[in-house]
């Protein structure tokens, strides 16, 4: 690999042939060196300013950064009326040059310092349309679906991996970050970050799949809620459709059960399973062999002694008919009072408490035109 002292040679370099050149009449330095972020795997950007056509210039120093210094490859990168020639030489140092008509040399953003010659000003380059994004991103949506029903996995995975890609650039551009490259990325904060971890493909089995691609249709949705909100809410029915959102899932969990069961392990499991039936109307008996199974609503905890397993407390979140009512009977059964019923900014009218084995309940009836399909705060 190349070494800073390697990088630091060929830019000085450049730049000397670039003075020395008569049509290069300005130069400037791009990129992190420019804004004191340089690191040992930055690679080195630079801009010259091109009197007369660009093609015979580029030409020219492709002839110098081949001979010279052995580039391996190249590839252009237009930009307005700029040509960016990206250049790879041996030890894998990137070469960035932008070749730019004089009438246009200059700033479009922070990273810049002018060496010589001299510079106009430019409006700093917008950050990624917000709409060319978002189309973007319906748009490998539809096609990875259409990849997946076709039998074509890879296609499948490139496209819900693109449209991971146009929700972290959406993100970007919302919180002023830079977007293209997903330079910014790593500057998110977790509650985008960390369910798009979910929209990373693990193999290309068919399941997986579409785990995935629901995945980043439940981020995109989500990312769009956060300043699109009417697209959101037009996008939302058919980006859900085209997940498979709709297609029932295999059922794992026993007949009235959940996916995700609730265990409560505690000393005198007894008397917590006489709390539940007391304050909840908990149908189940304790079973002291086994854990206790209790049902409240349409849920399943269980409940054990401590013993062979160390007590573990749990948090619950219970909806009821009447949270007042049921607050009065979990204080009459000897549960510590956190919050009185309060009607909460979400629309649940909400309590909590805390029964004498360390157990946190909130108690809450949600606003009724929800269906009981309530938000949840982290509180």
């Amino acid at each position: 690999m190349f070494s800073v002292a390697d990088r630091d040679r060929v830019r000085e370099r450049l730049l000397e042939l670039a003075e020395a050149d008569p049509e290069v009449l300005a130069a400037a330095i791009t990129g992190s060196r420019a804004s004191g972020r340089e690191d040992e795997w930055s690679d080195i950007d630079l801009a010259f300013a091109i009197a007369g056509d660009l093609a015979p210039a580029i030409a020219r120093w492709t002839g110098i950064l081949d001979g010279d210094f052995a580039a391996l490859h190249h590839w252009d990168l237009p930009f307005g009326s700029s040509v960016y020639r990206v250049f790879l030489l041996p030890g894998g140092l990137e070469v960035d040059v932008a070749f730019t008509p004089v009438a246009d040399f200059g700033a479009r953003g922070p990273d810049w310092r002018t060496v010589f010659g001299e510079s106009v000003d430019r409006e700093p380059t917008p950050p990624p349309g917000r709409d060319d994004l978002i189309g973007i991103a319906w748009h490998h949506v539809l096609h990875a679906r259409a990849g997946l029903e076709r039998g074509r996995p890879w296609q499948a995975e490139w496209l819900i991996s693109g449209v991971r890609d146009q929700v972290i650039a959406l993100a970007c551009v919302r919180l002023g970050l830079a977007a293209r490259f997903a330079k910014g990325a790593d500057l998110l904060p977790p509650e985008v970050t960390t369910p798009l971890e979910a929209t990373l493909v693990g193999s290309l089995d068919g399941a997986e799949l579409w785990r995935a691609l629901r995945a980043v249709v439940d981020a995109l949705i989500a990312e769009l809620e956060r300043t699109e909100h009417a697209l959101a809410t037009r996008l939302a029915p058919t980006l859900a459709e085209l997940a498979g959102h709709g297609i029932p899932r295999p059922r794992l969990a026993p007949a009235g059960w959940h996916a995700v069961t609730p265990r409560l392990v505690v000393e005198d499991a007894k008397g917590l399973v006489e709390f539940a039936q007391q304050v909840f109307g908990a149908s189940g008996e304790y079973l002291g062999s086994r854990p206790s199974e209790l049902a409240i609503g349409d849920s399943v905890i269980m409940i054990s002694d401590a013993g062979a397993r160390r007590p573990a407390t749990a948090f619950l979140y219970v909806y009821v008919a009447d949270p007042d009512a049921t607050y009065r009977l979990a204080l009459e059964a000897g549960a510590r009072s956190i919050e009185a019923p309060a009607e909460m900014p979400y629309g649940d009218r909400r309590c909590t408490v805390e029964d004498r084995w360390g157990n946190t309940w909130q108690i809450a009836r949600p606003r009724p035109s929800r269906g009981g399909s309530a938000w949840h705060p982290a509180s």
